[in-house]
Parts: C-alpha cells; structure tokens; sequence
C-alpha cells in the first residue's frame, strides 16, 4: 500500500492521490515489460545487434 493512503489529518483526501496510484502502477508494469523485453532481447542476441547497428 502506498504511503500517502496512510496520511491522515493532513488536509489530503484519497482521491486527491489516486492519480499517483496510476502513474506508479503504469511505471511499473512498463519497467517491467522492459525488464522483460531486454531479458529476451539478450536471449535472442537482438540487443547487440541493436546496439552495434546505432554503434
């Protein structure tokens, strides 16, 4: 759970937070896509090629 749901008597409401909830949900489902993307990409020797190719 994150920390600013256990803010209370602040003045800040739940909803004024749940904005942060996505964004910090969609970073990291993408860090982990690109965890996942740079695993294969090593298995496959994609990335080499890719980095020797901008090289």
């Amino acid at each position: 759970m994150p920390y600013w749901k256990n803010l209370s008597g602040t003045g800040f409401q739940l909803e004024d937070f749940i904005f942060l909830d996505s964004l910090g949900y969609w970073i990291s489902a993408s860090w982990k896509s690109l965890e996942y993307w740079i695993s294969a990409s090593r298995f496959f020797g994609i990335l080499d090629f890719i980095l020797w190719d901008i090289g």
